[in-house]
């Protein structure tokens, strides 16, 4: 169904869009984004978009607004649909403002009760002596429950204001006994849970001097592959409106059930998003049941242009720096922080300048490295085929991307090394192993794997005591003095070798974030971004990167080719991107001619990674199907092996959880098996035979060693008490995990299946089921007293137990911190505890490679770093 575009103007004509109380709608840029969504929604039947927006958050407020607009003017259910779906017996809600619950019992003629005979009254009871008879003109207040609440009364119901009778009567044009209490249109939204959270709970549309908020005006819930949490607002428990996730697989799920209202459109907000689920998009996209499709991200999205490549008949709206000048004005309508961060970003991409630095003096000259490549390639070409070949060329092209990459001496590893700070092989090690190596290659290749061994260890000589890129960062600290600077590293442990090692005093470092590629924070605003190599990341391109007006790159006279074929690639792409702008840009670039050595320099990278990639998915595929050991081990499934640059690996399952210690702030972040990047810290726990997470063990060492106190203790015991329940009930009776779920499903347990099988998963560390009435169900069918008496107090002790796990959690990354930096805390200090076990509990290994898989190790392998 398309969308009458003048509709849509005309009830923007007539509110404003706010965050937190705050206008934006005003302003040029947004006023053209608003219009290029009316085009586009009204344009065909099934509309595709790509927003590739300036970073600020006014984007997605904008785009959840007129999608809920859309919502509340594409409605087709009318008040007798809804009440032609009640049956005598269902509990309902009536009331204005404040509504109640009552039993539906049907339709009675009004002479049945002393009123006109022929006119209908719909029975509501509450109780034997408490009766409403409601008119025609008043059932469009009665509404669907959907609870589980058997309370015949207004408890937990909150009252209603009329700002929505008001909104639908001014701006919708509605007549007040047409505004429906349910509407038959939904959205599904796909945003990590903060971000849905923020939105929903601070959008708001002004109008006639009033204020209306988002959840006033539609119903939201955000769903896990387990669960559906309400935001408040749906006093009925209907089906939302906006439906949020932070996963493409669940928003799949959503779109493809068959059940509930209709599915206007799907938006995907931001480059993780995006990335998490890109390789199920374009099934989605594609979908022509969906009116429109909005994928929406910052300019600097790698995955976003690539969607604008792939998608035909995609409308864009990019903000390019020649888009801007056009639609963009130096005055601010309206003066609030939104307003204002949204103008330091125009300025910001219409002002950006990539600087180019070259470094010419230094080990790593063009014909040292084309001397390397050269013999590395016929290396990898030639039909020989042995483990020791692929270690090789995997460790020497390691090698050689260190010495080309690193702003630090070499003899910064024997430092780091001396004082505990890092455990990765020193260059001269590496050396060593690539000779031996080579010893037993076939004469051929032997000689072609010598000349890679020579060219590394001149390169190792000339960098073993300063190098051109550590000279130019210290001349670099040293001038930019207390600005705030971002600078881009490939590996977490450079930050390490750079500030744990002696080399600058920790004044220069003020204002000064170090960060990988794939970590990069592209939120932030910087006076310089700083990158010292011709890489990139997920997170991170300098050429896409708009975190600050000037860009420095910072590369050797052998990284020039491949600098400059990433430079026009983005150029011709930003030319692309204006020639296909949904609105007109008149001033446009001819696009850029690449050489010849350019395109070689890209092949060789390219080369070489795709064949280490093959390397990884052969060796990860049968690594242990001809081992003897192996035979009758009970397997389980993993979706990712990383590959740490001390050779060692580990296998992930699907719902591994690891924890990435940001080595330039000693933070501690829990992230997914699919959101870990090359270049990441990860926090293993040396104790792996006990328990295969670090909180888990830092937890249980501490309560052994009894610093905490009873009250805290019996916390711990009540909250393990479930989950022992559960498995124990299971083993004891030799059920399998899914008879359990059938169990507890029969009691009534209102979770998902999946939720009961994540709490049988070993890997899933859960502290405690989220609502009191589940842990009463497990103790229904396990027949633990405690657990049915009291379970109250089993979720009181999961929450505080959670909030305990979630302190530890900052203080590892703390403690490991102060060890890499050589402090010590306060003695008799709560962090001392911590910090004394981190040598003895956690061990951090540094991802140097990932490699996705579906194939299947035995369990004992599963999710911890092993040497094979």
């Amino acid at each position: 169904m398309q969308v009458n575009e003048e509709i849509v103007y005309r009830v923007f004509e007539k509110c404003e869009i706010q965050i937190e109380g705050q206008t934006i709608s005003k302003e040029l840029l947004l006023k053209t984004f608003g219009d290029f969504l009316t085009q586009t929604i009204a344009k065909r039947d099934h509309n595709i978009g790509m927003v590739m927006h300036t970073g600020s958050l006014c984007f997605d407020v904008v785009l959840i607004t007129y999608t809920t607009i859309l919502n509340l003017i594409s409605n087709k259910a009318e008040t007798m649909d809804i009440i032609s779906s009640f049956s005598e017996g269902d509990t309902v809600l009536y009331g204005q403002p404040k509504k109640c619950r009552y039993i539906f019992k049907g339709f009675i003629d009004g002479s049945e009760i002393g009123r006109e005979k022929g006119k209908k009254f719909i029975k509501l009871v509450q109780s034997e002596i408490s009766t409403k008879y409601v008119s025609e003109k008043e059932w469009r207040n009665i509404e669907p429950y959907n609870g589980d609440s058997v309370r015949m009364d207004g408890r937990g119901i909150k009252k209603k204001t009329s700002l929505r009778d008001d909104f639908y009567v001014d701006v919708l044009d509605f007549e007040k006994e047409n505004i429906p209490n349910i509407l038959d249109t939904s959205c599904v939204i796909v945003a990590p849970r903060e971000h849905a959270d923020y939105l929903v709970k601070n959008i708001s549309l002004g109008f006639n001097k009033k204020k209306i908020n988002l959840l006033e005006l539609v119903t939201a819930s955000y769903f896990t592959e387990e669960d559906e949490y309400r935001y408040s607002g749906n006093t009925g428990k209907n089906e939302p409106t906006l439906k949020f996730t932070a996963k493409i697989s669940v928003a799949r799920h959503l779109l493809l059930s068959g059940r509930g209202n209709r599915h206007l459109g799907l938006i995907v907000l931001g480059e993780d998003s995006i990335s998490r689920g890109y390789s199920e998009l374009p099934e989605l996209i594609n979908r022509k049941s969906l009116q429109y499709v909005y994928i929406c991200s910052s300019m600097d999205s790698d995955l976003g242009l690539e969607l604008t490549s792939d998608v035909e008949k995609m409308e864009i709206f990019a903000c390019t720096k020649e888009f801007l000048l056009e639609n963009t004005t130096y005055e601010k309508v309206e003066n609030n922080h939104y307003i204002t961060e949204l103008g330091t970003q125009v300025d910001t991409i219409i002002d950006k300048n990539n600087e180019l630095v070259i470094i010419e003096k230094n080990g790593s000259e063009s014909d040292v490295i084309h001397e390397f490549k050269k013999n590395i390639l016929e290396i990898k070409r030639e039909e020989y085929s042995t483990e020791g070949k692929d270690n090789f060329i995997m460790l020497a092209h390691s090698l050689m991307k260190l010495f080309v990459t690193a702003p630090f001496p070499m003899d910064r590893f024997l430092v780091a090394e001396e004082r505990g700070l890092i455990e990765v092989d020193s260059p001269e090690k590496k050396i060593l192993e690539l000779r031996r190596l080579a010893e037993d290659f076939p004469e051929n290749l032997r000689k072609n794997a010598l000349v890679v061994v020579e060219v590394l260890e001149r390169i190792l000589i000339e960098e073993k005591s300063t190098n051109g890129k550590y000279e130019w960062l210290r001349k670099f600290l040293y001038d930019y003095l207390g600005k705030r600077v971002a600078i881009v590293v490939p590996k977490a442990y450079y930050v390490t070798l750079i500030k744990g090692t002696g080399l600058f005093s920790e004044y220069l470092f003020r204002n000064k974030d170090f960060v990988t590629a794939n970590r990069f924070d592209s939120s932030k605003m910087y006076d310089c971004v700083i990158g010292l190599g011709d890489y990139e990341g997920k997170a991170f391109n300098v050429f896409r990167c708009n975190a600050a007006a000037t860009i420095i790159s910072v590369i050797y006279e052998s990284e020039k080719a491949g600098y400059y074929f990433k430079n026009k690639i983005f150029h011709n792409m930003i030319n692309r991107l204006n020639r296909e702008s949904t609105i007109i840009i008149s001033n446009q670039d001819e696009d850029e001619i690449i050489t010849t050595e350019e395109e070689n320099a890209k092949g060789f990278e390219k080369e070489i990674e795709d064949y280490i990639a093959n390397v990884d998915l052969s060796y990860m595929g049968s690594i242990y199907k001809s081992d003897s050991r192996y035979e009758g081990a009970m397997n389980t499934d993993i979706v990712a092996v990383v590959v740490f640059d001390d050779d060692t690996k580990a296998y992930l399952s699907r719902n591994y959880k690891g924890y990435v210690l940001e080595e330039a702030t000693g933070i501690v972040k829990e992230v997914g098996v699919q959101e870990l990047c090359e270049g990441d810290s990860i926090i293993f726990t040396k104790n792996n035979d006990d328990t295969k997470d670090i909180v888990s063990s830092i937890l249980a060492k501490l309560l052994i060693d009894g610093k905490f106190d009873s009250n805290t203790e019996e916390k711990y015991r009540k909250a393990n008490l479930w989950k022992r329940s559960l498995v124990e009930f299971m083993h004891s009776n030799g059920y399998t995990a899914r008879k359990v779920v059938d169990l507890m499903l029969k009691d009534g347990a209102g979770v998902h299946e999946q939720t009961i099988l994540h709490w049988l998963d070993e890997d899933f560390y859960t502290v405690g089921p989220r609502d009191v009435d589940s842990i009463r169900h497990i103790g229904n069918i396990t027949g633990v007293e405690e657990l049915k008496e009291s379970p109250e107090d089993i979720f009181e002790a999961c929450r505080d137990i959670r909030s305990i796990r979630r302190k530890i959690l900052d203080r590892v990354g703390t403690a490991i911190f102060d060890k890499l930096s050589g402090r010590t805390p306060q003695s008799g200090n709560y962090m001392e505890s911590i910090y004394e076990k981190i040598d003895t509990l956690a061990e951090i290994k540094r991802v140097e490679r990932i490699a996705k898989v579906e194939t299947a190790v035995p369990m004992w392998m599963a999710n911890r770093p092993i040497l094979i």
